[in-house]
This record gives structure tokens, sequence and C-alpha cells, in this order.
């Protein structure tokens, strides 16, 4: 109906709505969320930290268990198990990890006396092939061969003894089976002088070797007892240049990268949070003071701690009674790296926290507490310090991998106290050395530390955006 202006409203057209009914507002249907579970949910959301984060965990449940794996321990060790490649049994089959490798150029002339034919896979035709020496130009014949090393370092081997001495070294040994000769020349006369027979003998022999049955006797010793020693031994990672078995050694050095680097995340977010928040609480001259110190010490740099440190512990051995912390320092050396890195790595927390406490110490809530009569160490701990907790958290968890990133390179410019801990840095220093005849001692370490990287940084960039304030409530 339309309505004019100039027409007398009527009482009939109104009535009361609602007028034996009390209007309530309605109940929230979901439960409330609080900070961190709201963080949580948006961190779940964030499917490449949620990813990383159950990279970073099965690494960590490596490195714990991963020693105990498999019968070697992080003593063992045998000369002549030296850099044989990645073999497992399971993925041998696929061709991957099968204990092979391709040598290219390798002399025709030397195939029996380095190697068990029956282990040899032909890449080529022999071949010719001319090296100059200066001016000189030799060509000798040449082939490109597969090995399976496990086979030919295993299995029944000839080698050539060139003398009576030679052979009596070999036959003394656990890993001889039998010898024959090849060619016989045996000299003997009377000393002059003495009138002592003398008998040398030049023969050469062919003697059969087999390490495997020397390899389980030396597991036998170390009270190591195999099922099956019919079959050859396999070494997951391979070995490295003492024989040790480098998955284990690959596992106790991730251990102990991660250890270092929480020692230093623990150290560093205390120091900075206790700094930070009373440069940012009091402020004035207790901030400019505290900031002063702070510039002196980040003028430092972390590889001149590292030297002068190794440096005082090791002069402190070498004197005639050792001082306390140079022996400290000797029998737990992960701690000499630690302290080299918290000297400088807090500088960042602190900063962080004192910004934190400069942004909310003037908040209307902060104020009305200290009005109330509230102490300092209430406003600090309980109304200003949860609101920097996200960034705390954030920069807690990138200190992990900047730290061991740091002793990485200390290791690999053999700074820390080399020859006395087993970290990635200390492998990758090790292997780089033979990267082209035994790659696999680089590959392993390199792998474990560039996923320890990139899964840290992707945790850590879920964490600031779980914990950033401003993104709290946004779908």
């Amino acid at each position: 109906m339309a309505y004019n202006k100039n027409e007398k409203m009527s009482n009939d057209l109104f009535h009361f709505t609602h007028i034996d009914e009390r209007i309530l507002d309605e109940q929230f249907e979901t439960k409330p969320i609080g900070y961190f579970k709201d963080a949580l949910i948006r961190f779940r959301k964030n499917k490449a930290s949620v990813i990383a984060f159950f990279i970073l965990v099965l690494i960590v449940l490596m490195a714990i268990i991963g020693p105990f794996l498999n019968q070697y321990t992080i003593t063992y060790s045998n000369a002549s198990l030296d850099y044989l490649p990645p073999k497992i049994n399971l993925l041998a089959k696929l061709g991957i990890a099968d204990g092979q490798k391709i040598y290219y150029g390798v002399a025709y002339s030397t195939l029996e006396i380095n190697y068990d034919l029956d282990a040899i896979v032909w890449m080529s035709e022999p071949y010719q092939q001319i090296t100059v020496e200066g001016n000189k130009e030799t060509m000798r014949t040449v082939v490109d061969i597969r090995v399976d090393v496990y086979k030919n370092r295993f299995g029944f081997r000839n080698i050539y003894a060139f003398g009576g001495e030679e052979l009596s070294k070999l036959t003394s040994q656990d890993y001889y089976v039998k010898h024959v000769v090849i060619e016989e020349e045996i000299f003997s006369f009377i000393h002059p002088v003495t009138g002592e027979l003398i008998v040398t003998d030049t023969s050469v022999y062919r003697v059969t070797i087999s390490y495997k049955d020397y390899y389980y006797s030396e597991l036998a010793k170390r009270g190591i007892n195999i099922a099956n020693t019919d079959d050859y031994p396999s070494f997951w990672f391979g070995t490295n240049g003492a024989g040790f078995d480098l998955f284990t050694h690959v596992w106790t050095g991730a251990r102990t990268s991660l250890l270092i680097g929480f020692y230093v995340m623990l150290v560093t977010v205390s120091v900075g949070v206790v700094w930070g928040s009373i440069s940012g609480y009091y402020g004035g001259t207790a901030d400019i003071l505290m900031e002063r110190f702070v510039e002196i010490i980040s003028g430092v740099p972390w590889l001149v701690t590292m030297t002068l440190i190794k440096m005082y512990a090791d002069a402190g051995m070498r004197s005639a009674t050792p001082s306390p912390a140079a022996v400290f320092f000797q029998e737990n050396p992960i701690f000499l790296i630690a302290i080299a890195l918290v000297i400088t790595s807090w500088i960042g927390t602190a900063g962080s926290v004192r910004t934190q406490f400069y942004r909310y110490k003037g908040r209307e809530f902060v104020l009305a507490s200290r009005t109330l009569g509230a102490k300092d160490r209430r406003l600090i701990f309980k109304h200003i310090l949860p609101n920097a907790i996200g960034p705390i958290i954030t920069g807690s968890v990138l200190i992990i991998p900047s730290a061991i990133f740091t002793e990485s390179a200390i290791a690999y410019l053999n700074l820390g106290p080399s020859g006395t801990i087993i970290s990635i840095g200390t492998l990758l220093s090790e292997g780089q050395a033979v990267l082209t005849t035994a790659p696999h001692m680089v590959m392993f370490p390199a792998f474990i530390i560039s996923a320890l990287m990139i899964s840290f940084n992707l945790f850590g960039n879920g964490l600031r955006d779980a914990f950033n304030p401003s993104l709290r409530g946004v779908e």
C-alpha cells in the first residue's frame, strides 16, 4: 500500500512485536580460540612448514637412534675396508646403492693383478690411450670397467708376491687362502766368510686371499656375531679412508651438530631475553650503556673469537700444569665451539626483545597495571614479555641452522677441535680431499646439512607467520 503523507495514520497500522518474548544475544556455537591455538591452526595451513617440521623430526630421531641401527659402532674400523661405496641390499636390485663403481682408462695389463675378473663388467672394448709427460708420449692399452667393489674386495682375489719375503708376509695374514708358484727362481750359495748357507728366493707367486673371512673374524673378535657369513657385508653409506662405517658417523655427526645448535639456541635466547628486557624496559642511561656494549661485541668477528679460544685452550694444555678451563675444553670439545658462537649470537635476540619492550611498555594495559601497583617484575614477565613470545620463538628456531652452518664452516676450515669430535663439518672437511674418487664421503653429510638448513628455514618462516598478531583470525 502506498503511503500518502497527507493521510492521517491509524493505530491499526501498527502492532507490537515480541511483546511476550525476551530477546537475548545468541550463544556462540564454537569454542573460544586462544593465541597459541590460533597460531597452531594457521601453522597447519602452511603445508611447506608442516613438511619441514616432519623432516626435522625425522632427522632428529635418526640422529638419536641412527648410530645403533647396524652392527658397526662408532669405534669400529678396518683399514682393509677403506672408501667402500654405499651398498643397500634392498635397493641394489634396482641399481641404486649397489656397491659398484665405474673406472675409466684402467690399464689392461693390470686388470688381473688389481681386480677380481668375476667382479668386472666391461664398459668398453680395450682401446689405445696416449699420455703426455713433458716431451714424452706414452701409449698404453686401457679399458673402461664397472666393478662390484664389494665382490672385488671380499671375494677370492689373486695377488702376486715377488720373492719369498713378500710371500711369508702374506701367508701369515688371516686373509691368506693358498698360493702357487708361477716362476721359480731360488738361488743358494755359501757365505765366503761365515760359511753359512744363504738362500735367496726371487720366485713369483700367485697368492689367493679372502678379505671376507678376515672381515668376519675381526667382527667376531669384537664380539659382533653375524648370522649369515656367506653374504658379502654391506655398508649403507659406504666407508671412509680409515674403514669407519659412514652411516654411523653421519648420524653421530648430525647429533653433534644438532646438540651444538640447541646449546647455542638455549644460551642465546636466555641471555638475549634478559638483556633485551632490561634494556628495553628501563631505557634511558641503562639502555644507552647496554647498546654501546652490544656494538662493541658485535664488532668482533666470530672467526677471531674462535681462533683466540682455541689458542687459549691449546696453550693451556701444553703447559706443565694445564688450567681447569683448558682441561674442560679438551674433555668437552663441543663447548669450545658453542662458547665461541654464543659470544655474539645473542645480540639479534636481544635487539628483537628490546624492540618489543619499547613497543608495548607504553600501552594502556601496562600503564593501568602500573597504576594499580604492579611491580617491574610483574610488568615485564606478565604483561610485556608474553607479547614478544612470537618473535622469540621464531628467532630461536632460526638460530639453530645458523649455529650448525657456522660450526660446519669452523670445522671445514680446521679451526675447531679437529680429530676430537665428529660433526657434519668435520665429515665434509674429510670428504672434500677425495671428492672425485669417493663422492659418497661428501654426498651424505651435504644432503643432511642441506635438509637441515632448508627445513629449519621453512619451519621458522611458518612460525613467523603463525605468531604474527596481525594475522590472527585471518583466513
